[in-house]
């Protein structure tokens, strides 16, 4: 658990993630299921980003921070993956801060009630759900940085470990 040193710190997945970055950053953009189901869907659930502060958590290379840019939003972004926060940095080329951050950790580098929209669209965990090291399945942490009134969407595809 985090912060018992009873094991490495790092997500579980965080080796694979980063191994597999560039290849998911490519296949993301036109597998079928990504481009004309899941982003789609996910996009619709959100209220207009136009002139609103929104959070990308678990950004991943970008593709949605970069939709999130086009339609007028004032985009924050961070990842636990370094390989994903740099795909996400090139993809965006300066138009919106991108960090390396774990959203298991406290996220005190972001200021509280500064985000009119949080999303967090996850293709797949780096750890299993529910278990006590995956804090940020209570939404807790999302709340606490959102205005009010604001909008939280929370999107997780859980791998299932065999």
């Amino acid at each position: 658990m985090p912060g018992t040193g009873d094991r490495d710190e790092r997500p579980l997945g965080l080796p694979a993630f980063d191994e597999l970055a560039d290849e998911y950053a490519e296949r993301v953009l036109t597998k079928a299921h990504n481009a004309y189901y899941e982003r789609l869907a996910t996009l619709s659930l959100l209220p207009d980003v136009g002139g609103k502060r929104v959070l990308d958590a678990g950004c991943g290379p970008g593709i949605y921070a970069e939709k999130l840019l086009e339609c007028g939003a004032e985009l924050s972004c961070f990842d636990v993956s370094k390989r994903m926060v740099e795909l996400a940095i090139r993809r965006l080329a300066g138009r919106a801060p991108v960090r390396v951050a774990d959203m298991n950790a406290p996220l005190d580098f972001l200021e509280d009630a500064s985000f009119d929209i949080v999303l967090s669209a996850l293709d797949h965990m780096l750890e299993p759900l529910p278990t006590p090291e995956f804090e940020a399945a209570d939404p807790g942490d999302y709340v606490k940085l959102q205005r009010r009134p604001g909008f939280l969407c929370l999107r997780m595809k859980r791998v299932k470990r065999t």
